[in-house]
């Protein structure tokens, strides 16, 4: 059976992140479809590592790497081909794009986003330096770069047309298991609202601030909970600037508090003017929960038919929604019903399957073909 070595490094070990959430998923899919034989390699710690994975009794090396993304590019560029004989892999998958800078003809690397070449200005001058000269050096020498969606894959390509025919598009799914709410009682003290999602600039939570002041003020505000870290400090701004808005910061949460807030969610909302896929989107759609989402490109191709769109910028259409959602029962249970439609048309199974087909046709020496006409697919499935 042939091996795969997986470089799970990141800057943020023993977090759970969007992208932790995805590797684990990735990786307990992969194992599971077992095709090939894995070897993980991490910097999380073990007893970090979800049980679930630990489970798997997948052969792990922890590694000690640098959390500043260009000293791990050069870390890996060093140590990883030495952990790939000594595990006698026969190529390296890299679930984030902290590749090598060498030896990337046997590798595989998934690209989440391109925020740092779409809004290079939310960043500082070094990071973006970073990203120019280091980490995308590293990803584009690549043997094949999966994608996490046709949105993030049409700005891989325009940005850097070499990858054209290396690159295809694997879509994510929720790690919710559907049918997970009928054991979540849907009962609270009060109907809420909520967002998952950490405050940065692409998030545009300045939005939900907005909206739900001017219902505030027409005394039409619903309870809003709000998932997630205020790294930048912005939450104290809103509030002084939209003071009749009222949203309870939870913070983080455990996945079990995190799966009860969203079964008992009278709405998700998004509100990003930019997203790699957006997980939480399929987390809420897993568990019937109606969304609220901005009309974007990236969240018409993972939401579907399954919420109702509103322009990014405009704060009255966003509370008119609100309203409707929390207002029509009707229009709720049709959200309802098409939330869990759509949340059908991705599966972590499938994924592997399509992952395993990369690594097979790399294998082979040749380039994985682009499949992003089939993977555009499922947006009209």
């Amino acid at each position: 059976m042939a091996r795969v070595l997986i470089n799970h490094v990141t800057p943020y070990p023993d977090r759970v992140t969007g992208l932790s959430v995805f590797t684990w998923n990735t990786i307990a899919a992969l194992v599971t479809h077992g095709r090939y034989d894995y070897v993980l390699a991490t910097n999380w710690t073990a007893a970090a590592i979800p049980p679930e994975i630990r489970s798997l009794g997948l052969r792990t090396v922890h590694r000690q790497v640098p959390r500043n993304e260009t000293r791990m590019l050069i870390a890996n560029t060093v140590e990883l081909p030495r952990l790939k004989r000594a595990v006698g892999a026969d190529l390296i998958f890299h679930p984030q794009p902290t590749t090598m800078l060498a030896h990337m003809e046997t590798s595989v690397a998934v690209v989440h986003d391109l925020y740092r070449v779409t809004h290079r200005a939310i960043y500082p001058w070094q990071q973006r330096l970073q990203w120019r000269f280091a980490t995308a050096r590293g990803f584009r020498r690549a043997a094949h770069v999966i994608c996490v969606s046709n949105a993030t894959r049409d700005t891989l390509v325009s940005a850097y047309p070499d990858l054209t025919d290396r690159s295809s598009v694997i879509h994510e799914a929720s790690p919710i298991a559907i049918g997970a709410n009928d054991a979540t009682a849907r009962e609270t003290d009060a109907p809420y609202a909520l967002m998952v999602a950490n405050i940065t600039p692409n998030k545009n939570v300045g939005l939900l601030w907005a909206a739900l002041n001017r219902l505030a003020l027409e005394h039409r505000a619903p309870r809003v909970i709000l998932v997630g870290r205020d790294d930048i400090g912005l939450v104290p701004t809103l509030n002084a600037r939209f003071p009749a808005a009222s949203i309870e910061m939870a913070g983080a949460v455990s996945d079990d508090a995190l799966r009860t807030l969203y079964a008992n969610a009278k709405v998700y909302i998004n509100t990003s003017l930019v997203e790699g896929f957006c997980l939480p989107i399929l987390e809420a759609h897993t568990l019937e929960v109606p969304v609220i989402c901005s009309d974007i490109p990236v969240l018409r191709e993972v939401a579907g038919e399954g919420a109702l769109f509103v322009d990014p910028g405009d704060a009255d259409a966003l509370a008119a929604a609100i309203s409707t959602v929390f207002g029509d029962p009707a229009v709720a249970a049709d959200l309802r019903e098409r939330a869990i439609a759509n949340a059908r048309r991705f599966s972590w199974e499938k994924a592997a399957r399509e992952t395993e087909a990369v690594f097979d046709r790399v294998r082979k020496g040749g380039r994985a073909a682009d499949r992003s006409s089939d993977a555009r697919e499922i947006s009209h499935a």
